[in-house]
């Protein structure tokens, strides 16, 4: 078992979802009830705002300067030094995702069978480029995810039962050419790619690890998930630890450390409960007794290491309604 150390701890005043983290190291943390935190890129120093809408995704410019929220259909652009609009988009938005030079993308529904990808320059945010798309499923739920060389981003197309796909898409002038929805899946997770990009680790099929190549794969390695019945069953979550290593979670929230270049489970992940500093608290919030949060959400740092989600399940009266964000890195 390895034991993971926090490195930094800030408690919210409020649920985390959705988040955004930029290239910059800055994470953005938002709430149903318009409550929202900026962590800078120490993890401990914050900002508080507020919006007028609940917001339904979120995305940060690469130098964190930058914060696009989707609110009602409408995306609105604001500035993170003091959380006014810069710019609003009016389209049946969606979501919504920077390139590393500061572009925006998004996505906004045209019907239930069809959506919108459109590209917007920085500054006066025309749209420079645009294409249409089926919608696979139908009125399915849409979200762009950044792939790590900056040319492509990954749509991720999801309709619950019914199936999954992926798209990849990059700019080429002023159109956006859009690869086929990738081959051989029907039922697929958020994908996460490599430090280097040249692949991607996802789960696929409600019980599979599987190791892509990038763009169109093959498809290089497999891994059943080692079931014991109802219990220990895998979770969403798949990331890239190193080129050779992935976090996975399972549906209680564990964490596992897979070896990819073996395919199999290395080892279990568990946080110190016991951590070497006082917790920053954020928005007001006091600390509270009880037992340690749980993990519900986890993702990658841009410059290494990892933040994650955790949500306090203490019975006493008025918890819950607050996450911390914590980080921390997987030892070599």
């Amino acid at each position: 078992m390895i034991a993971i150390s926090t490195l930094t701890e800030v408690k919210l005043g409020h649920r985390a979802w959705p988040i955004a983290v930029a290239e910059s190291g800055h994470i953005a943390a938002l709430s149903k009830d318009g409550s929202g935190t900026l962590l800078a890129p120490d993890h401990t120093t914050c900002s508080a705002f507020r919006l007028k809408h609940e917001p339904s995704d979120a995305a940060l410019s690469p130098d964190g300067s930058l914060l696009a929220v989707t609110m009602r259909g409408k995306l609105a652009l604001l500035s993170t030094s003091n959380f006014g609009a810069v710019h609003r988009l009016d389209d049946s938005l969606e979501c919504s995702c920077f390139g590393s030079t500061g572009i925006l993308w998004s996505a906004s529904r045209l019907d239930e069978d069809s959506f919108v990808l459109e590209i917007s320059e920085p500054e006066a945010w025309n749209v420079v480029a645009r294409t249409e798309l089926k919608d696979p499923f139908g009125d399915s739920m849409l979200k762009i995810l950044p792939h790590p060389g900056g040319k492509y981003v990954a749509v991720f197309v999801a309709a619950g039962q019914d199936g999954q796909h992926l798209f990849w898409a990059h700019r080429h002038g002023a159109k956006i050419v859009v690869v086929d929805p990738f081959p051989d899946v029907d039922a697929i997770k958020f994908p996460s790619f490599s430090p280097s990009g040249d692949s991607f680790v996802t789960i696929c099929e409600e019980s599979e690890i599987r190791l892509y190549g990038f763009p169109r794969g093959p498809c290089h390695a497999t891994m059943q998930w080692p079931s014991d019945g109802m219990d220990n069953q895998i979770g969403d979550f798949a990331e890239f630890v190193d080129s050779s290593r992935a976090l996975v979670t399972d549906l209680d929230n564990g964490l596992h450390l897979v070896d990819l270049r073996k395919m199999a489970v290395a080892d279990e992940v568990t946080f110190c409960r016991e951590s070497r500093f006082g917790s920053k608290i954020a928005s007001g919030q006091r600390e509270k007794g009880g037992p340690s949060p749980d993990l519900v959400y986890f993702g990658r740092l841009p410059a290494g290491g990892f933040f994650s989600i955790h949500r306090d399940q203490s019975p006493l009266r008025g918890a819950g309604n607050h996450d911390t964000i914590r980080t921390w890195r997987v030892p070599a």
